[in-house]
């Protein structure tokens, strides 16, 4: 029987994490991508983060996420010989008692007390709630660009890159010129621009402020309504605004004052403005991720504003699919939209 052969196109965090999945198992592939395309990968922030902070609730299927993902990037880190991926506590900041309480209950207990660690009643300096704050533990942060970078350097050492324009009717053509068994689409929130599929998404554009200050720890992120996420020489990334309209990637003034009104609520310190970014998001109508077949293509789609978190684990599920014939569990399916 002849060796199946996939056309895996983009190359975010979807297409690279899925890329290097096949090719620790030794498959045949090869990822076309058009870099100058929409991609959030590139801005995200990546936070590795099991627990919704919000409203202190676990991410569903979150420790075999984090499982996945701790071990699946420590090994391409290593196999890369490059840094992109750090392990880091979150310090989640108590605006009001409640919040302190609630943090030190569910901490007692399963499964939330593998992730909430202690609760210190004092703020840290230029930090302005009065409650103090917990402390997260297993928490990481992942230089998303620089891994993209770092992959798409390796796929073209290896001969599995191929960068061009990109259209839907020219798949056809793409696939016979790879002589590829199957093509997987991994391109984002432009997938609901194709026929059936924009009833499937609820994209976000999500903006970023990269600030720069003497005043902030480096070695944790603080989060209280947004995060401050230390990316090296006094270098922090502070975000995200959550936007339904205007669906491109260009910051807007409003996200700006947005994140301003957030980060100075929280800090008090001195900080300069360094960069303003926006992307958007591939969020689905129910918020989970999209794997299988529709249409002829296969779809790795929808990892939303989890992405890092999330892709080991469901590139994972994805392959044992196309290579062994396991099933995709039901609430990622794509079926679920339309059977």
């Amino acid at each position: 029987m002849a060796k199946k052969k996939y056309l895996i196109i983009g190359q975010g965090i979807a297409g690279s994490v899925l890329a290097l999945e096949m090719y620790h198992r030794k498959m045949d592939f090869v990822v076309v991508d058009q870099p100058k395309l929409s991609s959030s990968s590139k801005i995200a922030a990546g936070v590795v983060n099991p627990v919704v902070l919000k409203r202190l609730k676990m991410v569903q299927g979150a420790e075999n996420f984090l499982d996945h993902s701790e071990s699946f990037y420590k090994l391409w880190q290593n196999n890369l010989q490059s840094e992109f991926y750090h392990q880091i506590p979150i310090c989640h900041l108590f605006w009001d008692q409640e919040s302190q309480n609630n943090w030190m209950e569910k901490s007692a207990n399963l499964p939330f007390s593998r992730f909430l660690g202690v609760v210190n009643p004092k703020s840290p300096r230029f930090f302005n709630p009065e409650y103090g704050f917990g402390k997260m533990k297993e928490t990481s942060w992942m230089d998303t660009f620089k891994f993209l970078n770092q992959v798409r350097q390796y796929l073209k050492k290896e001969g599995r890159l191929e960068e061009l324009e990109i259209e839907w009717k020219n798949l056809k053509n793409l696939k016979e010129k790879h002589q590829a068994s199957e093509i997987i689409i991994c391109n984002g929130h432009l997938l609901k621009e194709q026929g059936s599929y924009s009833q499937l998404f609820s994209a976000t554009r999500g903006e970023l402020l990269t600030i720069r200050s003497s005043d902030i720890p480096e070695d944790v992120i603080f989060h209280a309504g947004v995060f401050i996420l230390p990316i090296g020489n006094k270098h922090f990334k502070v975000g995200a605004t959550y936007h339904w309209d205007n669906l491109r990637d260009e910051p807007s003034e409003d996200g700006k004052t947005k994140l301003i009104k957030q980060l100075e609520k929280m800090f008090s310190g001195n900080y300069e403005i360094v960069k303003h970014e926006a992307g958007v998001r591939p969020n689905t109508q129910d918020r989970k991720p999209l794997l299988g077949k529709k249409d002829g293509h296969y779809i790795f789609n929808g990892l939303g504003s989890r992405g890092v978190l999330m892709a080991p684990y469901l590139a994972n599920i994805l392959v044992d699919n196309l290579e062994k014939g396991l099933p995709i569990p039901k609430e990622y399916d794509i079926k679920r939209f339309f059977d």
